[in-house]
């Protein structure tokens, strides 16, 4: 008997804890606005400008690079985003019902 109630127990929390974590993750995490995710992109690409130490006959090609980060950037936040809608309208049908 007292295997059955503690399998029992030990199934309840296995199956809860994954639901109530998801839930209580998704409502309180903070998200950067774009004035700060600008200014993240803008120290990434300081800090691989400095990394790469470019020569002069170098430095003519870095602003394509830069663009292509600043690029991958955007997308990776309207990624980001779409999830984010995509996840939320799942949650909300979910808590309906």
């Amino acid at each position: 008997m007292w295997k059955l109630a503690a399998a029992g127990v030990t199934a309840l929390f296995v199956t809860a804890s994954p639901v109530a974590y998801a839930q209580s993750a998704f409502e309180t995490h903070d998200r950067l606005n774009a004035s700060e995710l600008n200014a993240l992109t803008d120290q990434r690409i300081d800090l691989v400008k400095g990394a790469l130490q470019l020569t002069p006959d170098q430095e003519k090609y870095w602003p394509a690079i830069e663009e292509a980060i600043r690029n991958r950037a955007k997308n990776r936040q309207a990624r980001i985003q779409k999830i984010v809608e995509t996840v939320g309208a799942k949650v909300c049908r979910t808590a309906i019902r």
